[in-house]
């Protein structure tokens, strides 16, 4: 892991980044992240249309970039399955436009997937090779976004499969169930879908240490917290920090319910957790347990800004 203000092995002395999607959860964290270490340009829409080729190539013209971050997505996953053809052009031929563009400028590129690529079908963590099979559109379009990427060709592409995402200034699970802990007083979580959550500051981090690998091989890697759990895990701990950050939550009943029993509109897969050891092998950075992750982020940005609210 190279250290703060230093410029990773891997990469030349003060790098240029670009990261699209800069405002999105993952891309506000990676652009903090990533300010120790290189000059960070952030674009998202309305100034960036990732879908659009002659905006993209002015883009890397104007920034000349040594590495590509694409953090943008279309993530509503229940959404997905009645706007495919957006999902479609967003994760797929979008994710092509920025692959192409990089090969062309010479630039490293990192493109952030997902584990509902895989159908859950499996009882043990999937490997960066075993065979993809969405079950659910939104998977569909992040798997098209994988083969756009891996279409590109080049030398120096990385493409980063995670799951579970939370961290500050976006949308996620634990900010939802926290906030429903406090004006509910019970809550029913499914309990059947297996997993890792993964903080945003720590894939920052993994997607810095994998970068700092001079010559780390392209390809597909994994990067979660480390260790699985079931959504009504997570919002059990959820609830359980909440408490130790000194909140009286008015839930007292966490029921575990079934999948069945809590329908959507896009099915989930059951078991989806992601083996971390080529990633952890060529970064040299093993991810932290997703308890921990999740007690920091409580304690440093979700319990304050509750607290704050009132």
């Amino acid at each position: 892991m190279p250290a703060a203000g230093m410029p990773a092995a891997g990469m030349p002395a003060n790098p240029k980044f670009l990261v699209v999607g800069a405002r999105g959860m993952l891309g506000r964290m990676l652009c903090r992240q990533c300010e120790p270490v290189a000059d960070v340009a952030g674009y998202d829409l309305p100034e960036l249309d990732m879908t659009d080729e002659g905006a993209v190539a002015a883009v890397m013209a104007r920034e000349k970039p040594d590495v590509v971050i694409n953090c943008a997505a279309y993530t509503a996953v229940d959404a997905c399955e009645t706007n495919l053809e957006i999902a479609m052009k967003v994760n797929g031929d979008g994710a092509g436009v920025l692959a192409r563009a990089a090969v062309t400028a010479g630039a490293r590129f990192v493109h952030i997937s997902t584990d509902y690529v895989f159908d859950g079908q499996q009882s043990t963590a999937y490997g960066e090779d075993d065979p993809t099979d969405p079950i659910n559109a939104y998977g569909d379009s992040k798997l098209a976004g994988e083969f756009a990427v891996k279409s590109a060709g080049g030398e120096g592409w990385y493409i980063l499969r995670t799951s579970w995402l939370f961290g500050p200034e976006g949308k996620n699970f634990v900010e939802t169930i926290a906030r429903l802990a406090l004006s509910r007083e019970e809550l029913k979580v499914v309990d059947d879908q297996h997993g890792c959550p993964t903080y945003t500051e720590d894939l920052a981090q993994g997607i810095i240490a994998l970068l700092s690998v001079k010559d780390a091989p392209a390809g597909i890697y994994h990067f979660t917290n480390s260790q699985r759990t079931t959504w009504h895990g997570f919002a059990t701990a959820i609830v359980e920090n909440l408490r130790d950050a000194g909140f009286d939550p008015l839930c007292k009943t966490l029921e575990p319910v079934t999948t069945a029993e809590f329908p959507t509109p896009a099915k989930r897969p059951g078991y989806s957790e992601l083996s971390l050891g080529k990633f952890t092998e060529i970064a040299g950075y093993e991810p932290p347990p997703w308890r921990g992750a999740l007690k920091k982020y409580m304690t440093e940005y979700l319990a304050p800004l509750l607290k704050a609210e009132g």
